[in-house]
């Protein structure tokens, strides 16, 4: 495992800044950088996969497949961080080149998860605003599937949201961590050597059941947090893997009752069956992200 970089060391033209922003997730360690025109970034070095494994470099073409598609298309870029570069560079204090990928540094203070925190709390946007997220969210991951891209990790802090009072719903949407999407015409490197990355309480059934994500993923992952921001409820929240688990795979969960009127034509009563289609445990019933989208609007 390499080791973590040092506060100021300079990284193929990056300079780390660990006292500002460092953490070590289970596939890589993360920090805030300076670029060498001052623009702050995001800075990933990676601890899997490792130089060694089979598919390390079949990773690496796969990142600049997902780069190259997100950027051919312009409404899905819009909705994207930038993925701003990928290097190889030696491990400290270990032979060979290890994979490093910087991002775009998004300067936000709020994601949906401190949003979703918020409305519990009874201190949130109201449905109104909540529902224009909700829209705007649905919109993101519709083009990002058009473009062929599956994020495959969504979860509320994986969104962020950047304040533009321009915006009726007050922020502009950003989907990040795309690191370990997958392409929805080509199997991701690591199928069948490691699980596909998820996140607890928004793993869609297909992670849980140990098959390859597809668009309608998403879409169940969608369903949960549309649950929470139109019905104020996460219907699956568990401190127990297993009990959440054995719930989204039994269907365990009845249409939402909204917390607010949907504007004309849109209508509560569709609104909420098409939610509760979202969380089918058979993906072939789940509606797709741009079916949702469209009975939102």
């Amino acid at each position: 495992m390499p080791r973590k970089y040092k506060q100021n060391v300079v990284v193929n033209g990056y300079k780390i800044k660990r006292d500002e922003f460092m953490h070590a997730g289970l596939m890589a360690l993360s920090y805030a950088a300076d670029a060498a025109d001052g623009r702050r970034v995001f800075f990933k070095q990676y601890k899997s996969p490792t130089p060694k494994v089979s598919w390390y470099k079949k990773f690496i073409d796969y990142q600049k497949e997902i780069k190259r598609r997100i950027e051919a298309d312009p409404i899905a870029n819009e909705f994207c961080y930038d993925m701003l570069d990928y290097f190889e560079h030696p491990g400290i204090g270990k032979k060979g080149n290890w994979f490093h990928q910087i991002f775009e540094w998004v300067p936000s203070s709020e994601d949906m998860e401190k949003i979703l925190e918020k409305v519990k709390k009874g201190i949130g946007p109201d449905f109104v605003q909540r529902l224009i997220l909700a829209k705007r969210m649905m919109g993101g991951i519709t083009n990002l599937h058009r473009a062929g891209v599956i994020h495959c990790d969504l979860k509320p802090a994986n969104i962020q949201l950047i304040k533009d009072p321009s915006i009726a719903a007050g922020y502009k949407l950003i989907l990040i961590d795309m690191d370990y999407s997958i392409l929805n015409d080509r199997k991701a490197p690591w199928h069948g050597t490691q699980a596909y990355v998820g996140s607890p309480n928004y793993f869609s059934p297909e992670h849980i059941n140990n098959s390859s994500p597809i668009e309608v993923s998403d879409v169940f992952t969608c369903g949960l947090i549309l649950y929470e921001l139109l019905a104020e409820e996460h219907p699956y929240a568990s401190d127990f893997h297993e009990n959440y688990s054995e719930a989204v795979n039994a269907y365990k969960v009845d249409p939402p009752k909204l917390k607010g009127k949907m504007p004309a034509p849109a209508e509560n009563e569709q609104v909420s069956q098409y939610l509760h289609w979202c969380l089918d445990p058979n993906p072939d019933n789940r509606p797709s992200a741009k079916e949702v989208q469209a009975v939102l609007n």
